[in-house]
């Protein structure tokens, strides 16, 4: 069975800390240019890792109404934090092995075991770069059964599957892309608290195992990455979630020989962040 895997995590920030991130954000990450997404609603940044996962940095732009905004999907929620994250597939070697061929067969899998979550069809994404290089990707988001109540951003993740060369859309593999100064490796470990445990029984199918007790009433999986040892993915339940309590917690791998810290600080005027940084043993 192949294995989903990290794609990236997002964190949604002020616009005027894309375009001037704070000194405690650059002095930590080589920060990655990105651009405006084709809804021109939102932009961003990104932060690539050597393990192939990486961060998205995204704010919405100025413009943009408090209308336009609350109907994006991360509209509602709060600057300076976690606010959804992505898995995807690699593709096989012969037919029917395409990311979207073997995300069908985990798509059967949560329709088959959950009767509150669905996942639905890919539908088509991309983008062209500035030489005229395609990227072409599918996008899967989960939902609830009518009847239930709706799951809020971050509680299951969403799909991003290639439809070309995944390191066109990632180019992790240029070693300056991914030379932070912090000792930044890739992703040590994702927490993430669901509102149910209907919710948490879903990472079971997606990952097509039970997950192992991990302390505190949470479920953990190991969760792949796209190179090198996999991180650990630690799933609990709280039902405060869904009115707008933090749902997802990262914690990333640095360099032997560096020392466990907290970094962060202020992004804006009462906007802060802060992540857990954990040296590779």
């Amino acid at each position: 069975m192949a294995q989903p895997f990290l794609d990236h995590l997002i964190i949604l920030i002020p616009h005027s800390a894309l375009l001037s991130p704070p000194s405690w954000l650059s002095s930590a990450f080589h920060l990655y240019p990105g651009g405006t997404h084709a809804d021109g609603r939102t932009a961003n940044t990104l932060v690539l890792f050597p393990d192939g996962t990486y961060l998205e940095l995204i704010a919405f732009l100025p413009h943009v109404t408090p209308d336009s905004r609350v109907q994006h999907r991360w509209g509602r929620e709060r600057e300076g934090h976690f606010v959804d994250y992505a898995l995807s597939i690699a593709a096989g070697s012969g037919p029917g092995s395409s990311p979207e061929d073997r995300f069908a067969r985990v798509r059967a899998r949560v329709a088959e075991g959950s009767r509150s979550v669905a996942y639905s069809a890919p539908s088509a994404g991309g983008r062209t770069q500035e030489d005229g290089t395609d990227i072409r990707w599918a996008i899967s988001f989960a939902s609830a059964a009518d009847g239930v109540k709706a799951l809020t951003p971050g509680e299951l993740p969403f799909w991003c599957l290639d439809r070309t060369p995944r390191d066109l859309r990632v180019p992790y593999g240029e070693p300056g892309n991914v030379k932070h100064p912090s000792g930044a490796k890739g992703v040590a470990a994702v927490d993430v608290t669901v509102a149910s445990e209907e919710a948490r029984d879903v990472y079971g199918f997606i990952q097509g195992a039970e997950g192992r007790d991990a302390g505190n009433g949470k479920k953990a999986w190991d969760l792949a990455v796209p190179e090198g040892s996999a991180s650990e993915l630690r799933v609990g339940v709280d039902a405060g979630v869904a009115e707008g309590k933090e749902k997802i917690k990262l914690t990333i791998l640095t360099e032997r020989g560096t020392e466990p810290r907290t970094i962060g600080g202020e992004l804006a005027e009462g906007v802060e962040l802060w992540i857990e940084l954990k040296p590779e043993a």
